[in-house]
Parts: C-alpha cells; sequence; structure tokens
C-alpha cells in the first residue's frame, strides 16, 4: 500500500487526489526517462519524510545538467560560518534552492559518497577533491547504485 501511495503522490503534482490525463501522462514520460532499477529497488527507502514528494525525471540530459551544477559550485559559498566546511544542510539547501526539482534522495546519495564517514560535514578541500574526481558516469552510479 505504501507504495502504490507513493506512485500515487508521485503523479499527483497538484495533491488534490485525483490523476489527470496531463499528469500521467508527464509521470509516464518520467519513467520512460528513468533508471528503472532505482524506482524499483526498495522504492519505499527513497521516500525521505512524510509529506515530501517523491520525484525522480532524471535522464542523461538531467545527469549533465546536475553535473555541470556540481562542478560550478564555489564551495566557500556554501561555508557561511565560515568554518572550512561544507555542511549537509547547506549543500542541500543550494540544491534544492536551484529549484530544478531535485529529489532528496539524489541529493542525499551524493552527499552520502562525499561524506563517506557520516559526519555531516566535509572539508572545503575534501569537497574540491571530489569534485574534480567526479565524473557524469560517476555521478550517473552514484545515483543509481
Amino acid at each position: 500500500e505504501n507504495k502504490l501511495r507513493v506512485c500515487f503522490d508521485d503523479i499527483d503534482t497538484d495533491k488534490d487526489e485525483y490523476i489527470t490525463r496531463d499528469q500521467y501522462r508527464d509521470w509516464m514520460e518520467k519513467l520512460n526517462s528513468l533508471h528503472l532499477q532505482v524506482l524499483l529497488k526498495g522504492m519505499s527507502q527513497e521516500v525521505v519524510d512524510a509529506g515530501s514528494q517523491w520525484s525522480f525525471s532524471f535522464n542523461q540530459a538531467g545527469v549533465n545538467a546536475l553535473y555541470d551544477e556540481l562542478t560550478t559550485i564555489n564551495p566557500r559559498n556554501l561555508d557561511s560560518g565560515q568554518t572550512g566546511n561544507v555542511t549537509k544542510d547547506a549543500f542541500s539547501g543550494y540544491l534544492v534552492g536551484l529549484g530544478k526539482n531535485i529529489p532528496n534522495m539524489v541529493i542525499d546519495k551524493i552527499w552520502k559518497s562525499m561524506d563517506n564517514g557520516g559526519y555531516g560535514r566535509v572539508t572545503i578541500g575534501d569537497y574540491g577533491q571530489y569534485i574534480n574526481e567526479l565524473t557524469k558516469e560517476k555521478l550517473k552510479n552514484c545515483i543509481i547504485g
């Protein structure tokens, strides 16, 4: 039942409890661009907080666009306290603030691959090293892996 609700909520973008033909068509277009293994592999585990919209529409063009964003971020802009660190909250807030509907599960997967120790922060140097070593293929594998 939970997985069905997740799918319904993903399709019902205006949250009026009805799915229109256009909403269904848009959702099917997203499915056609998905790596289905992400959708089908433990969908309930990919849902973040209750009430969060679960959506994932990254095809290769989406991965490329996200890669371009990630590689142009100046990590010092994410360090508002000038601590020499980038926090998960600052990283996530930046990506959400882009208004590109980057799903929380994608942001979390990228962050976890960057913050191996699970500290909730990485140094600006470690962030830079991660981004320097990042390729579009590594990003794609991070998202679907």
